[in-house]
């Protein structure tokens, strides 16, 4: 580098030139300086000189900034004459740590360091200001919180304006504003700027949407209390009426005829007959102890009629808010909420239209447009959320106040509009935190509980203030200063009159049954093991004591029922004592659950035959204390006051709420004013770094180089980047309902109609964020990495992708919404009223994140981070966006154009007619016309009915003008109903559709008839000229039922053309009906009723109603006579062709194919929460879910699970219980498990949910029929049963079961009886075979039959087994003569004995290698016998009956009576003794052939041999086999 020297010789300060014009030796200003006399070199040189004032004192290194101090950055601001510089004590890390485990400085002494120790320094953090003009020293900021580092200078600081930005590469860019601190500054406890979320450049992001529901007021239950009073703290107008808000008991939504209300006061009166209610409720009515009651308005939206602005109207609005803050930035737009919307009518439609309502299915069918979908609101209470320091900080009362601390001026409320990408405000609320300004007065807090209530037993007794507690299940974060605990009086101090030391002798016996006469036992050899306990009705000695136990099972109030000591006689010490929590009466004596054995102060009650004192205690009342002490180490509570809690004691712990405040807006339909700037729509966080080396200025602009962007990229348990998460769906609000921790969406109020779009596929991402808005990349699904996916019910894979599939349930009754225990209410869920369905997302590992470094923290201390994720929001892709409704009238099914008639099968159509916006919603295409059809062209639109025609075939009424969801038909017939949309196959007129008749019957009656054109009578709306969309039958493929119809042609005329005769009503017109007929009977689409056309109407050219508005309808049809009878008089002519159709007016409703995106984006949806919260509910749900998930293979089942595994036979029977589940509970006591399947799928991942059903109560059932299996001998073997186990009070928890098919021995008996031991085979050496059939024993009607195997076995002349082949095929065995038969080998054969001849078959499984049939199936192969010609009249019945004389396989002789016919027959002697060669004498056990050798056997009947003339005639009766009876013979007389 040059080396510039100037010298100053002159001595003189110039101040009057510009400084470029300053003459050499002079200078522009300088204090307290000498110019330099030396006589070396540096003459002229400028030195300072000693000044006479100190300008400020040694507080840097003195006082209370701490030994070691260093100034670390500065910065001159000389335009306003001063110096700002940066101080601290604190060394941090030597190198470059991550932001969140680096080295933090602590208010209080110590840090934390990167490989955790601890240093002993104090440190001190501090922005000090040199003021020139005052010559002193002001402190600005101070503060640990600070942490600046020795080891990281400030490298980049700048004052622009009054603002001072400075980075240091260690913390996050940072600036403050220097006047207000200055101003502000009085101590370290009392200064503007305390905080990390107050300097940093990047302001905080707000994380909620818009709340659209109200706070509430929460109360707590004590057990006894059944009033609670409303205040305007939480209601600013008090509800006038019950009808006004809804109360929540712990979650569940009480029935209004609970309580009753006059304001401001609401009683409980009484508990419902539903189970959930009075799982909430005492016996009283009261809500139970410990359980919180919430009241919340019934809803915030409303319309007014005063409001007159119609902007909400038809359009579908979301709305967001950002934040001012007071140096003029904007915080993040936050997430928008969803559309604020609710129809018309409250989304029902009625049928028909009246006079006080135009939103009914016929205004729609006609107009083609749904004006239901027009906005009812137009009034909104809006809570905007207000940011807090500590969003998390538990409290059991609200805040009276709200500390503006991150220096908010102002709050824009926005809206986007559905079809424009503008962001516009619609507000702009200045924020005034004056006590009495409006906005103060229009702030409100709710409460939010991030963990449920948890409960846990005591061990040991415990006195005093502080019991030593051991919860191993929870950790230290569990249980905090100010939580209340809640338990039940357990000293034994109060036992029940008359059940003092009452004797009792003592069965060793643990079987569930009588003990007998004044006897107890238990079901348990230990004492210290018992869970239930048998015992009598009456005592030893003082009578019956079933009252006593009938007020235990009576007490549905409390889990703990009451306390049961067992003693030795006359020794209370040896003793055991339990805890009742279920009561059961049983035939002779009684059976009590118990937990919690305590032992005596000597020992546990001895087991043996002995009298035994029995003592009865009441439950205590109910006790709470706050807990005003926790030790995380010992794990013990402390509270004031002394009580003694008893050993087994149930312990209620209720966490903390986190009150969160929120501004209330009244939102009245106002129109935008302004649109935010373009760029402020993807701001979707500040790109502000984490870290940066350099800062600079230019112009107003601050710019960073050099620096850290982004957070190391979330993993899941198994380290794999992402979330170990699976998505899946469910009846919306469901997740939350009976639930009162975690972030509350409170779906069935906010959006109470909407519901996630069914057919499509979404993809679920999660998005992380700090509090400053800095984001993750979408992070999806890691589950298919894991060592064992789980894949949930229906879903199309195991990770984040999941399509919704079509809902077609009736929800007319689901929910019981008057408590009588039946449903009567219209709703998706059982469970509450709710309409749609949502996206679930179930998270696989125990948290979110995974380890604490990842979670934002603001406690000031070793764990401090502000750097931590704190937000995470739910994203959602889903490319298939825009599509149409097509609301219509029902499309006429069954109608083949081509072939001008009825048409059931696929070559049938659907007629679908279009008018209005119809037209455009299913354009035609020009590229594919027709061109053998004038006016027809296709159409690229593609179909999906979503709404059909109900599809019972019922003949009366106007039902087949009822609509039903669309169910699918039947799946897999026709491809996949759920995805496959139909084709529209043509569009044209009627005419060119060839849906028209001239009317006179040229094809059947050429020369009569009345000629015309007539356009079919099934399309609908024929007078508009509509469009007619050709369509495949969608009776064949979805089962609707609007039949087109029939034609026919009138078989003479009827009435007279100039005069119809009598008025409307009158009578009736008959014509006769002779083309189509068969159409009319069953089998053909109209069932079995030949009176199906009943109610069809007419169309033909001298068809004519009577009167307007009326159809010519079928009134009745004489299928015998072939007669119609019209609803009114009709003229018409012979030959007429007539159409009936079937085809009524009702709502269709199609979707059109929609349109793909090929934007690769994630949608941001309202879905969002705090990180730690939902770790906390992860975890909670995970804490108090069933557990060991399994088999209960146990005989009799004892309720626990044995195996995860079930084997089962192949042959097990369809319809039986296969197996029981059973599961851990996870709560003390344990509640009740209840069971549902989730999946059931084969070894390849496919689903047959319909082969088993889960009870309630765990029992799997095998279906019937569709519930057999098959051994395959492979993985096909096992099948995987996914269930949930849900436990009353607690979560559930949805895991694999396994079942697995083992071998069943092959049955050969089937079919065995067909093997005729009488059916003889030819001698003479040519071939035969035989045949029978067999099973593998498989229950499975499909595969029963396959892989068998068949071996034959001569077992008493096995070289005859050459002589023979088996094979088998689909079960069928045949026996052939082999190769090696021949004449010699078959004399050799029939001379052999009968047992010789025998031959035995075995069957084998698995092509072989399986197990074998242990019942061997033999038959006796007998030669043939000589047989003799005999002539007989046959009789299928009796003797002389001319009625059933042919003989069946024989030739017919039409006409012919029986006494004039005879046929040859050929008579062996079988098994008798004795044959007539010659004569007509039939001997017992002869056997009768048709032919002279091999089959057929003549019929079973009556055979007649002798003179008919005569009348008297030899009879034989022939009944198995063709075998000759014991009864015969006998004479008839013809």
């Amino acid at each position: 580098m040059p080396e510039i020297k100037n010298n100053f010789l002159k001595g003189k300060m110039n101040k009057d030139l510009d400084d470029r014009l300053i003459p050499k030796g002079e200078y522009r200003e300088a204090q307290n300086i000498i110019i330099s006399e030396s006589e070396g070199s540096d003459v002229g040189a400028v030195e300072n000189i000693l000044g006479n004032k100190i300008p400020y004192n040694d507080t840097l290194t003195t006082g209370n900034t701490g030994s070691n101090t260093d100034i670390i950055g500065y910065v001159r601001d000389v335009k306003n004459n001063r110096i700002i510089f940066f101080i601290t004590n604190f060394e941090g890390d030597a190198t470059s740590q991550d932001i969140r485990t680096m080295a933090k400085a602590d208010n209080l002494g110590s840090t934390i360091t990167g490989s955790g120790s601890y240093s002993a320094d104090t440190h001190y953090c501090g922005i000090y200001m040199y003021r020139g003009d005052q010559q002193d020293v002001k402190k600005l900021v101070t503060g640990a919180w600070l942490n600046f580092s020795k080891n990281h200078l400030i490298t980049g600081v700048n004052i622009l304006e009054d603002m001072l930005f400075w980075t240091d590469n260690y913390n996050q860019p940072r600036k403050i504003n220097i006047d207000k601190a200055f101003n502000n500054y009085n101590s370290a406890s009392d200064q503007y700027y305390l905080y990390e979320e107050q300097v940093s450049v990047a302001k905080i992001a707000p994380w909620q949407p818009i709340r659209l529901t109200d706070c509430g007021q929460l109360f707590i239950g004590d057990g006894d209390d059944k009033t609670f009073t409303l205040t305007t703290d939480y209601f600013s107008t008090l509800p006038s009426a019950e009808s006004e808000f809804d109360v929540y008991v712990n979650g569940y939504k009480i029935h209004a005829n609970d309580y009753t209300y006059s304001s401001p006061t609401i009683t409980f009166t009484g508990n419902s007959n539903t189970p959930n209610g009075s799982n909430h409720l005492e016996q009283d009515g009261a809500p139970k102890n410990a359980f919180e009651v919430l009241v919340k308005k019934v809803s915030v939206f409303s319309n007014e009629e005063h409001i007159e602005s119609q902007y909400l109207k038809e359009k579908f609005v979301r709305f967001s808010y950002r934040y001012k803050y007071e140096d003029g930035e904007y915080s993040t737009l936050a997430p928008f909420t969803q559309p604020v919307f609710e129809p018309l009518n409250d989304a029902f439609l009625d049928y028909i239209q009246n006079a006080t309502n135009d939103l009914s299915i016929s205004e729609v069918i006609k107009t083609t447009k749904l004006k239901l979908m027009e906005n009812q609101i137009n009034q909104v209470e809006m809570r905007i959320p207000l940011p807090e320091l500590d969003e998390t900080a538990g409290s059991n009362t609200a805040p009276s106040t709200w500390a503006n601390t991150f220096n908010i001026t102002n709050i824009e409320i926005v809206a986007k509009e559905s079809d424009s990408p503008a962001v516009k405000v619609i507000a702009d609320v200045k924020v005034n935190t004056t006590s009495n300004s409006t906005f103060m007065g229009s702030i409100e807090s709710y409460h939010h509980k991030p963990i449920n209530n948890f409960n846990f037993i005591v061990s040991g007794n415990h006195t005093g203030t502080t019991p030593a507690f051991t919860v191993a299940t929870f950790d230290e974060t569990d249980l905090e200063v100010g939580m209340k605990m809640y338990w039940e009086d357990t000293t034994l101090s109060t036992a029940y009159p008359s059940m003092t030391d009452v004797d009792y002798t003592f069965d060793t016996n643990t079987a569930d049954s009588d003990p007998g006469a004044g006897k107890i036992k238990f079901n348990n050899g230990s004492a210290a093991s018992v869970t239930v306990i048998y015992i009598d009705d009456d005592s030893a000695t003082a009578g019956s004591k079933e009252a006593q136990y009938t007020i235990l099972k009576n007490d549905t109030s409390n889990t703990i029922k009451g306390y049961i000591k067992v003693a030795n006689n006359g020794d209370a010490n040896t003793s055991t004592r339990y805890s009742v929590t279920n009561v059961e009466e049983a035939t002779g004596y009684w059976k009590l659950t118990v937990t919690g054995a305590t032992a005596g102060s000597s020992a546990h009650v001895t087991i043996g035959a002995a009298t035994k004192d029995v003592t009865f205690y009441e439950v205590g009342d109910p006790q709470v204390k706050t807990i005003t002490g926790w030790n995380a180490t010992n794990r013990t509570v402390s509270y004031s006051g002394s009580v003694t809690i008893a050993d087994g004691t149930v312990i209620t712990f209720l966490p903390l709420n986190h009150h969160r405040q929120v501004y209330k807006f009244l939102y009245r339909s106002e129109e935008p004013y302004k649109v935010i700037p373009e760029d402020q729509l993807i701001r979707v966080f500040d790109q502000v770094p984490l870290r940066a080396k350099a800062q600079e200025i230019s112009g107003n602009r601050i710019i960073y180089g050099n620096y850290t962007e982004n957070y190391p990229h979330p993993t899941d348990e198994q380290g794999n980047k992402g979330i170990n998460f699976v998505a899946a769906d469910g009846r919306k609000g469901n997740n939350e309902h009976a639930d009162t921790a975690g972030y509350l969406q409170w779906l069935t109020k906010q959006y109470k109609y909407h519901s996630s779009k069914q057919r499509r596929t979404y993809q679920v991402g999660i998005v992380f964020a700090d509090r400053f808005g800095r984001q993750s990349p979408v992070l999806l699904s890691t589950n298919q990495l894991q060592p064992t996916p789980v894949t949930l019910a229906e879903d199309q894979g195991v990770n984040d992708s999941y399509t919704i599939p079509n809902v077609s349930e009736n929800f007319a009754r689901e929910f019981d919404a008057n408590g009588d225990g039946a449903g009567d209410t219209f709703s998706w869920s059982t469970l509450q009223e709710a309409f749609g369905v949502c996206l679930d997302i179930e998270f696989l590992d125990t948290a979110a994140t995974q380890g604490l470094s990842e979670v934002f923290n603001n406690t000031t201390g070793a764990l401090y981070n502000p750097h931590g994720w704190y937000s995470y929001r739910v994203v959602v892709k889903q490319t298939e966006q825009d599509y149409y409704n097509v609301y219509c009238s029902h499309p006429a099914d069954s109608w083949n154009s081509i072939d001008n008639n009825r048409d059931t099968t696929r070559k049938g159509r659907s007629w679908l007619s279009l008018y209005g916006d119809n037209i455009n919603k299913i354009p035609r295409d020009v590229k594919t016309q027709d061109e053998t059809k004038e006016g027809l062209s296709g159409s690229s639109a593609r179909l999906f009915p979503k709404v059909i025609s109900n599809g019972a075939q019922a003949p009366v009424g106007n039902f087949r003008g009822y609509s039903t969801m669309n169910d699918l038909g039947v799946q897999g017939t026709y491809g996949n109903r759920q995805r496959d949309l139909i084709d529209v196959i043509s569009l044209g007129s009627a005419k060119d559709q060839g849906l028209w008749f001239t009317g006179d019957g040229q094809e059947h009656h050429p020369d009569y008839g009345s000629s015309g054109f007539n356009i079919a009578p099934f399309i609908y709306g024929k007078k508009k000229s509509p469009v007619i969309a050709e369509l495949p039958n969608m009776s064949s493929m979805y089962n609707t039922h609007n039949p087109a119809g029939v034609k026919g042609v009138a078989q003479e005329s009827t009435g007279t053309f100039a005069s119809p005769a009598a008025p409307y009503g009158a009578g009736a017109t008959i014509m006769m009906w002779n083309v189509e007929d068969n159409s009319l009977t069953g089998g053909q689409g109209y069932g079995d009723d030949v009176d199906v056309i009943d109610g069809f109407y007419a169309g033909g050219t001298n068809i004519k109603p009577l009167a307007e508005e009326t159809k010519v309808k079928v009134n009745s049809y004489d299928h015998a006579t072939k007669t119609i009878t019209w609803n009114q008089y009709q003229s018409t002519k012979q030959g007429d062709e007539i159409y009936l159709s079937g085809a009524e007016e009702g709502l269709t409703i199609f979707e059109t194919e929609p349109f793909e995106s090929k934007l690769d984006i994630y949608w941001e949806t309202s879905t969002c929460g705090l990180i730690s919260e939902l770790n906390s509910s992860i975890k909670d749900a995970a804490g108090a879910a069933p557990t060991n998930l399994g088999w209960d293979t146990t005989s009799p089942a004892d309720g626990t699970s044995d195996t995860t595994t079930l084997t089962i036979e192949e042959g097990t029977a369809q319809g039986t219980t296969i197996g029981n589940l059973a599961a851990t509970g996870a709560l003390a006591p344990a509640g009740a498990i209840s069971w549902e399947m989730i999946s059931f799928k084969d070894n390849n991942n496919t689903e047959y949910n319909s082969k088993v059903y889960v009870q309630g109560s765990g029992a799997v059932q095998s279906a019937s029929p569709g519930g057999g299996f098959y051994h395959s001998n492979s993985g096909y073997d096992n099948w995987t049963l996914r269930v949930r186990a849900s436990e009353s009070g607690g979560t559930s928890t949805t895991d694999n079961v396994t079942v697995a098919i083992s071998n069943t021995r092959p049955i050969c008996s089937h079919g065995i009886v067909t093997l005729d031991s009488y059916y003889e085979k030819p001698t003479d050496g040519s071939s035969f075979n035989l045949s029978f059939t067999s099973s593998s024993g498989a229950q499975d009607p499909s595969k029963h039959t396959d892989n068998l195997t068949v071996a034959h076995n001569f077992a008493n002349y096995t070289a005859a087994n050459a002589w023979f082949d088996s094979t088998m095929s689909a079960g069928t065995t045949t026996l052939s003569t082999s190769s090696s038969w021949n004449s010699s080998t078959a004399s050799t054969f029939f001379g052999l004995s009968a047992s010789q001849r025998s031959v035995g078959f075995t069957i084998t499984d698995l092509s072989g290698a399986g197990l074998a049939s242990n019942n061997i199936c033999s038959t006796e192969i007998r030669g043939q016998q000589s047989r003799y010609s005999k002539a007989f009249r046959y009789h299928s019945t009796s003797c002389g009956d001319n009625s059933g004389c042919t003989d069946p396989g024989a030739e017919s002789i039409s006409g012919a009576a029986c006494a004039d016919t005879t046929t040859t027959y050929y008579v062996a002697q079988g098994t008798s003794g004795s044959i007539d060669t010659s004569g007509g004498t039939l001997y017992n056990g002869n056997i009768l052939y048709r032919n002279t050798s091999g089959a057929p056997v003549a019929p079973n009947g009556h055979f007649m041999y002798g003179d008919s003339a005569s009348g008297n005639t030899t009879c034989y009766e022939v009944s198995s086999g063709s075998v000759i009876g014991s009864s015969s013979p006998h004479h008839c007389c013809e």
